[in-house]
């Protein structure tokens, strides 16, 4: 099985930390129902909790500044708002 701190380690450690008694969900982002993920199909269908992830696209973060303008709206009939978190390639 592939263990959490390896994905940490593969992935960077700015989405993915270990919890510590003293400071629970200090650094998460997202957060994994799991330490260990399945290498393999069987392993897979052995495990007792789902393997799932909570994603907090909320949580607040020091490298994001916020927002300093309206948020950008489609015409109509359209209506749809513009992420103002995405990010745009030019």
């Amino acid at each position: 099985m592939l263990d959490f701190e390896d994905v940490k380690e593969r992935d960077g450690d700015c989405l993915f930390a270990r919890d510590t008694p003293d400071q629970p969900n200090s650094l998460l982002l997202l957060r994994l129902s799991w330490n260990v993920w399945p290498s393999s199909h069987i392993e897979a269908t052995r495990t007792v909790v789902p393997i799932s992830a909570l994603y907090t696209p909320l949580k607040p973060r020091e490298d994001l500044p916020p927002v300093l303008y309206e948020p950008v709206a489609c015409k109509p009939p359209c209506r749809a708002i513009l992420n103002p978190y995405c990010q745009i390639s030019i």
